[in-house]
């Protein structure tokens, strides 16, 4: 958590097959605001919240986990013990919180590694704008076998598209 704001991953057991979810949260503080990107959050009270799913991802199964993290804002060094459940599944015994120092964790998709290297990804999308440059190139261009082209436009410079 920050001033002013904190973070939670939720993890809920879904119980029953769903075509369409709400998760009520409770706050043992007062919380302003929540943020929750796969979800609608819908404000009841300064210390209760709803979030229904979007159009695109409210079929759950029975035995499946629903999780999604939200931020939630308030006032001062906000550090909220929250209840959390999905309507009409019991998930939590009388008094078992989820606290919002529970780490983020990502979890992978497409049944790929859970580990990527953004900073190597990110290396070659620059590379492949390197190498799209036209006009006169300058003398750290870091394509060996690109040189100045189209030097004879009427506009000289820039990058190569499709066309």
């Amino acid at each position: 958590h920050w001033a002013g704001g904190f973070q939670v991953e939720v993890n809920l057991p879904v119980c029953r097959e769903m075509d369409g979810w709400t998760v009520k949260l409770n706050f043992d503080t007062e919380v302003d605001s929540i943020e929750v990107w796969v979800g609608d959050a819908t404000k009841v009270s300064s210390t209760e919240y709803t979030i229904s799913n979007k159009d695109f991802n409210g079929v759950e199964h029975q035995g499946d986990t629903l999780s999604f993290t939200f931020m939630g804002h308030g006032t001062g060094d906000i550090d909220p013990t929250i209840a959390a459940e999905i309507t009409g599944c019991v998930t939590a015994a009388p008094g078992e919180t989820l606290p919002p120092t529970t780490p983020l964790t990502l979890a992978p998709s497409g049944g790929g590694s859970p580990t990527k290297d953004f900073a190597d990804a990110l290396g070659k999308s620059i590379l492949f704008y390197d190498a799209q440059r036209s006009g006169k190139l300058p003398p750290n261009n870091p394509i060996p076998w690109r040189a100045d082209s189209a030097l004879d436009d009427c506009v000289v410079g820039g990058w190569y598209d499709a066309g």
